[in-house]
Parts: structure tokens; sequence; C-alpha cells
């Protein structure tokens, strides 16, 4: 009825002012959200709309197929992944897809769940003032694919190899020492990183400093920054002579 709508406003008692259909073949993206695997897409949806909306392309909004727990013969999260991936490269109006979704549904519950890339610790990082209430701000925590032979691949790492991205530094999501990216830029922030005696820690709270006091933070393989920061490393010193 959209597409119904947009060639003949008229029907619907609407008089454009601009040329609406142009807008409509040239600017629009459909979309759709779908739980159903890539095996899935081209027979129950694609193949059909690409003969009524030759024109207008489409990604999916939400995708994440949950398979449960591993069986043989049933596709793991990866594998599925870039099967819908590889449509999306050899379809002229399939886009792509956004995987659903970034943090577990606690408060959904239930089989919504299933579909959160990352879950929560216990552990507090820090707090967050929202409307007169504080709340606390945990862990985070990469979600086991259970759908894996690989009893340890993750969520996150399958949809990191698929998109062909770096992954996520689990280093910095629950350190057991001094986060130097939220440590506080002074002398206790500096004191707690330095506990830590972590030359990577310490020359990313470094590049924090810098890029606070409204400077470009030098790169990680800067010689200049190697020395500075083995200087500070080395105890000795105080937050103000960084500074």
């Amino acid at each position: 009825q959209l597409d119904d709508a947009m060639h003949n406003p008229g029907k619907y008692g609407y008089t454009p002012k601009n040329d609406l259909l142009e807008a409509y073949r040239t600017r629009f993206t459909h979309s759709f959200n779908t739980a159903n695997p890539a095996t899935d897409l081209e027979n129950q949806f694609l193949n059909d709309y690409s003969i009524s909306l030759p024109g207008t392309p489409v990604y999916i909004g939400e995708y994440h197929h949950v398979f449960g727990d591993y069986h043989a013969g049933v596709p793991d999260q990866a594998t599925d992944l870039q099967a819908a991936m590889d449509i999306a490269r050899s379809h002229n109006l399939f886009l792509g897809v956004s995987y659903f979704q970034y943090q577990v549904a606690y408060w959904k519950g239930g089989s919504e769940e299933d579909f959160g890339m990352f879950g929560l610790t216990k552990k507090t990082v820090a707090t967050m003032s929202y409307f007169g209430q504080t709340y606390p701000l945990f862990c985070l925590t990469k979600e086991v694919d259970k759908s894996s032979q690989d009893r340890a691949a993750t969520l996150p790492d399958a949809v990191a190899k698929v998109y062909g991205g770096a992954g996520v530094d689990v280093s910095v999501m629950c350190p057991s020492g001094a986060n130097p990216h939220n440590a506080s830029l002074d002398q206790a922030g500096y004191e707690a990183v330095l506990a830590s005696a972590d030359e990577a820690k310490m020359a990313a709270f470094v590049r924090r400093v810098v890029a606070h006091m409204g400077a470009n933070p030098p790169g990680a393989a800067d010689s200049g920054l190697g020395d500075f920061v083995r200087r500070f490393a080395g105890g000795g010193l105080k937050f103000a002579d960084m500074a």
C-alpha cells in the first residue's frame, strides 16, 4: 500500500508539493526484521520482493536466528551470518543486515534473552546519574555461541569474523586492575594505573591526558610516546609532572 501511495498519492487524498515519486525512487530504502536463518531469505522474501519492488533496495534492521544448542547439521552464528552477507554481496537490492542485538535484554526475559552479544557481570565499573537516580554500570562479558561446536566461540567473535573487524579487546572490558580508559585524570587515576605495572595501560592513560588537554594524542608506535610512558611507568613522578 505504501508503494501504491507513492505512485498514486491522489488515491489517498494527498497532493504532493514536490516530486514525491522521484524522491521515493532515488532515496527510499525498505527494511524488515527477521529471526529466520539465511537459508530462508531468498525463497521466503527476496525472490518475491525483487519482482514486486525491483527499484527499491532493502536491508534487515534486526537480524539474528537463534539456533539453540549445538547439534550436527545446524550452522553456527558465524556460518549463518556469512551466508546472509554472501547473499547481500550477490543481490542487487539486498544491502545487508544489522546484527541483533548488542546487550542481553534481561528486562524482557524468556527467549528474548537469547539475542544479546554481551551480557553483564556483577562487577561495577562506574555509576551514572539519570533523571535524579544513580545507576551502576556493570562490566560486559561476551555471550557464548551455543550453536557452535567450539564451546569457546562467542557471538561478538562471530560477528567480527564475518564483518572483517578486529574484534573486542577483552582486557579493557572488565580489567582486573585499573582501566586506563576510565581512570580519573588526576593523581589518584595515575597511581591506580601505575599500580597495574603495565606500560600499555600507562600509554593509554597518557593518550587520554593529551587528548583532554586539547592536543592530538600520539600513535601507539610513536617512539616519543614510548620514552615518555616508560618515565611515568617507572614511578617517582607525579600526575602534575605529566600534565
